[in-house]
């Protein structure tokens, strides 16, 4: 459409389903392209290297129509010259979004902190410690982030009585924003790809269960279950009392709520605290009895597959049993352990402290239901290779942590010795 644009058109013109064109009939290449939701822009058509470009000059609303043909002159005069209004506009931009991106800050706030939130599922947690740690670095160019720099920084950080590993940790934060910031095209070469980390003691801990644990831990168990099954009569007599409805008994057989599965199907699979919050129906095939540990729920950000054992099994499917019951469901979706309103389960604290206080278990986490796990299989012929697969380490040595032996077990080995 062609017209002379003016401020009766842009009073008059009325938008359409889509957007159009109005060509001004008195200066070449300045245009208004009008939107279907009544929005109008200014624009201004060029060719240079024998193509068509087009340069947006900005609203009606803010851009007054005698400014908006003072800049197609001015763009006009640079096409002439031989020059690409376009194309300068864009080199400028890009050197605004370098010049904001090439310290620290810079990055961390306008590249690194929406990947943080989008890839990776502890992001909230590395975006605070960055910040928490770093932002005195955020003024400066992350080309200047040196290994002297930080080697200052973790001095004084381990005199303030930080431990080697927190402060590796820290730094090993940094150093991953630094990698992006070069896989990205925003850094030429690592600054930091030189720094070691500080020197630690081995305090690797791995505690599990003993047999004598183990009992005290299931007869725990039973008796939190017993003791629930119990309190629910007693409520119900006291309802009963007040004409009140009471509420379903809990059946022998059923869970008394979400605990004890966990901790028997943590204790059969290896899966960290993390990963059962996260486990849904869609993650466990009964046929094939495997589990999937989503890559978003896992430690290590992979996928991997855990196969069940007939006891995994047979606890997953009594509470499926029992969620389907509950719910009045013939298929479950979502978490299988879920939290309030079928949301993520995020806390089992009080419940696992009260357990373990129960069960005289001294110095004893959720986590360590993990390490009984691998060292039972350890014990039980299962390989290093096969178990680090199972745990899903990112490295035989952290799995080598649960390679150790008792005195009777490396005395037998010597002992087998005699036969040469």
């Amino acid at each position: 459409m062609k017209a002379k644009i003016n401020a009766t058109l842009l009073a008059k013109i009325t938008p359409r389903d889509t957007r159009f064109d109005v060509f001004d009939t008195e200066q070449k290449g300045f245009g208004l392209r009008v939107f279907p939701s009544g929005r109008k822009s200014y624009f201004y058509v060029y060719h240079t290297d024998g193509r068509k470009r087009r340069y947006m000059i900005g609203d009606a609303d803010t851009v007054k129509l005698q400014q908006a043909r003072d800049i197609v002159t001015i763009k006009a005069g640079e096409v002439a010259g031989g020059g690409d209004p376009g194309a300068v506009r864009k080199k400028k931009r890009s050197e605004q979004k370098a010049a904001k991106t090439k310290t620290v800050g810079g990055f961390y706030k306008h590249e690194y902190v929406p990947f943080l939130e989008t890839e990776r599922k502890s992001g909230k947690l590395i975006e605070r410690r960055i910040k928490s740690c770093f932002e005195w670095l955020f003024d400066k160019p992350m080309s200047e982030v040196t290994p002297f720099l930080m080697q200052s920084w973790r001095k004084k950080q381990l005199a303030a009585g930080k431990s080697a590993i927190t402060a590796n940790r820290d730094a090993a934060d940094l150093k991953a924003m630094l990698s992006k910031a070069v896989e990205w095209g925003f850094l030429e070469t690592h600054p930091l790809a030189k720094l070691k980390p500080a020197k630690t003691e081995d305090n690797s801990r791995v505690r599990f269960l003993a047999p004598d644990e183990e009992t005290r831990l299931f007869a725990a168990l039973d008796k939190r279950e017993s003791d629930a099954r119990e309190a629910r009569i007693r409520f119900n007599e006291w309802l009963t009392k007040r004409h009140r409805d009471p509420l379903p008994l809990i059946p022998d057989g059923a869970y008394t709520d979400h605990l004890m599965p966990m901790v028997l199907l943590a204790l059969h699979t290896g899966l960290r605290r993390g990963e059962l919050f996260s486990l849904e129906w869609r993650d466990i095939d009964f046929l094939h009895k495997l589990l999937t540990v989503r890559a978003a729920a896992a430690k290590g950000a992979k996928t991997r597959h855990v196969p069940l054992n007939a006891a995994a099994r047979d606890v997953l499917l009594r509470w499926q049993k029992q969620q389907k019951k509950a719910m009045g469901q013939k298929e479950l979706a979502g978490f299988a352990f879920p939290g309030k309103a079928g949301s993520r389960l995020d806390n089992i604290s009080s419940s696992w402290e009260k357990l373990v206080t129960d069960a005289k278990l001294n110095d004893f986490t959720f986590h360590d239901l993990r390490h009984t796990f691998a060292t039972r299989a350890l014990q039980k012929g299962a390989d290093i290779v096969t178990l680090s697969r199972l745990l899903g380490h990112g490295s035989l040595k952290m799995t080598l942590r649960y390679a150790h032996t008792s005195d009777a077990e490396l005395r037998a080995a010597v002992d087998r010795l005699n036969v040469i």
